[in-house]
């Protein structure tokens, strides 16, 4: 019994010792898998990460190529059809009948004011032949008392006929000259009584001088000179109808020779991209479309211009004030919408210095003299009488 053991202890310490290495291994086994399973965790979320980035890489690209796609479609949506074009000349050609039919009723309207100034002109100068035969026969009548009747009467007659020189004959110098000499000649009377006569008489001459009348004459060789200088539209505009081609894919084809690789999928993509570069062509139209125009649109639109331009003198020789700024209006929207800036700045600028202009100014009032003569010239008549009545 006593040899058996030592025998069953050694047994024991064997099976503890395995079961110690068995849990070691399995153990160590664990670790090992929880480490593999690590390593294919950061792996995935790396790849997972890679394949975001790339995501994102492309649709950045897919949002600039869209970008691009949406300007060409854009820049090719603005050319000019044969639609619009047709249907600007259309409209050209309506508004020159219309301004021809105006010009026209303008003209009718012109030539029936000459024949009534000229009908009233010859019943003025009848009138004035009628009342100098009267005025003879009155003088071999009856001769006045005085040479200051004369004066007097004179003055009168110099004073209406100041008020008629401004508001008949819009003659400003006239009515001056006319009320200076009014003026002069109640200096020669000395007359007390008269002096508030003269005090209103000068009141009349400084609002006269004030008065700015419109110089007809200097606004008529401006537009002369802006006729001159009014051109048709040029042939051939280089900056609008000559287009710029398209050239896509230009440096990767140089990046492909400087390589020397040409593979017969870059001899496709060549061919494609010189395909696409002759079919697209981008036009720049930052200038006016008018520019595109055709020649007799072109020169439609210049003799339209020249008609308007003869309408506004017209306007400024008959003093029609609301229609010649209304005719001016029309011609600056005109050279603004269809000539180029560098073109149209001159004469728009020439058209501003027109537009200033008030054809219809406000008048002054001179007949207030008259009525202070007339008050002066019955205190005047009193006095005789009077004195006349003192005597008897």
């Amino acid at each position: 019994m006593t040899s058996d053991l030592p025998e069953l202890s050694s047994t024991t310490n064997d099976g503890v010792e395995e079961q110690k290495n068995v849990k070691k291994e399995r153990r160590f086994r664990g670790w090992f898998t929880l480490f593999l399973a690590w390593m294919a965790l950061f792996f995935t979320a790396v790849g997972i990460f890679a394949g975001y980035k790339n995501w994102l890489r492309i649709h950045d690209k897919t949002k600039i190529n869209k970008a691009s796609i949406e300007l060409i479609q854009k820049q090719l949506g603005d050319v000019p059809s044969n639609e619009k074009l047709s249907l600007i000349r259309d409209e050209l050609l309506k508004k020159t009948k219309e301004l021809e039919e105006q010009t026209s009723k303008t003209l009718t309207k012109t030539q029936r004011y000459s024949q009534q100034s000229q009908h009233y002109a010859e019943t003025i100068d009848a009138q004035v032949a009628e009342i100098t035969q009267m005025q003879a026969r009155l003088q071999l009548s009856s001769r006045p008392n005085t040479s200051k009747d004369w004066i007097l009467s004179e003055t009168e007659f110099l004073l209406r006929m100041a008020n008629r020189q401004l508001h008949l004959d819009k003659d400003k110098h006239s009515a001056l000259s006319a009320l200076r000499a009014a003026d002069e000649n109640l200096a020669r009377l000395g007359a007390p009584h008269f002096l508030p006569v003269r005090q209103q008489i000068t009141n009349d001459i400084t609002n006269l001088e004030q008065y700015a009348e419109p110089n007809i004459a200097e606004l008529s060789q401006k537009i002369s000179s802006l006729m001159l200088k009014l051109r048709p539209l040029p042939a051939n505009d280089k900056d609008i109808n000559s287009g710029e081609k398209v050239n896509i894919g230009e440096e990767k084809k140089a990046a492909v020779d400087d390589n020397g690789a040409n593979s017969l999928w870059s001899e496709v993509k060549e061919k494609a991209q010189d395909t696409f570069n002759q079919a697209i062509i981008i036009r720049k139209h930052n200038k006016p479309i008018q520019n595109a125009l055709d020649a007799d649109s072109r020169l439609q639109l210049y003799n339209l211009i020249q008609l308007r331009l003869e309408t506004l003198r017209l306007m400024l020789l008959q003093r029609f004030d609301k229609e010649y700024h209304q005719q001016i209006s029309l011609i600056k929207q005109t050279l603004e919408q269809y000539y180029p800036e560098e073109k149209a700045q001159p004469l728009l600028e020439i058209m501003a210095d027109l537009d200033k202009q008030n054809l219809s100014p406000k008048r002054p009032d001179i007949s207030k003299s008259i009525k202070q003569f007339e008050s002066a010239l019955l205190t005047e008549k009193n006095k005789p009488d009077s004195s006349n009545g003192a005597e008897k």
